[in-house]
């Protein structure tokens, strides 16, 4: 059985030091478990490399253990072989860009973004400019009103892209 890739992990592991919600089953997320077995965690089975990431709380019963609350730490975007990540219906309320935003690049694989329906607020999407495969962006119901580069970053990403 192929085992989840050690920087895979360490990125997991840094990602998940941002939520508060210890009761979580997001809580179950630890090294001494593969990270290609935790819930929502979809790896290659020939690589172990991470390819999906699905945390959406909504097809799940919305009760305060499932949801995600706290910072959204866009060190997840290290993940190199990301194609797919589902956040949505969370209470992430801050989004942490890494100092060392040119790792983003990594997830230049990234298919499908969603981070509707978060306590977000966003006053500059420049971090979304790198994701060139990006075909599916779903931002709905995140507050963008303060957002000054979203048409210019919209002429940034693939041209196929569905942004909702």
């Amino acid at each position: 059985m192929v085992r989840c890739n050690e920087k895979d992990l360490e990125i997991l592991l840094t990602f998940k030091q941002g939520i508060n919600n210890s009761l979580s089953l997001f809580s179950r997320w630890s090294a001494e478990k593969d990270c290609c077995v935790w819930e929502g965690v979809h790896c290659d089975n020939i690589t172990g490399r991470v390819t999906e990431i699905n945390r959406n709380t909504y097809f799940f019963e919305y009760e305060s253990v499932n949801v995600l609350e706290g910072e959204m730490n866009l060190c997840i975007f290290e993940l190199e072989f990301l194609s797919y990540l589902d956040l949505s219906h969370n209470k992430f309320n801050v989004i942490r860009i890494p100092s060392i935003q040119h790792n983003i690049t990594h997830s230049s694989n990234l298919v499908k973004l969603d981070l509707s329906f978060n306590f977000l607020h966003m006053y500059n999407l420049d971090w979304l400019s790198p994701l060139s495969s990006l075909k599916y962006l779903n931002l709905g119901g995140i507050d963008l009103h303060k957002e000054k580069t979203f048409s210019e970053n919209q002429e940034k990403i693939n041209q196929g892209s569905r942004l909702l």
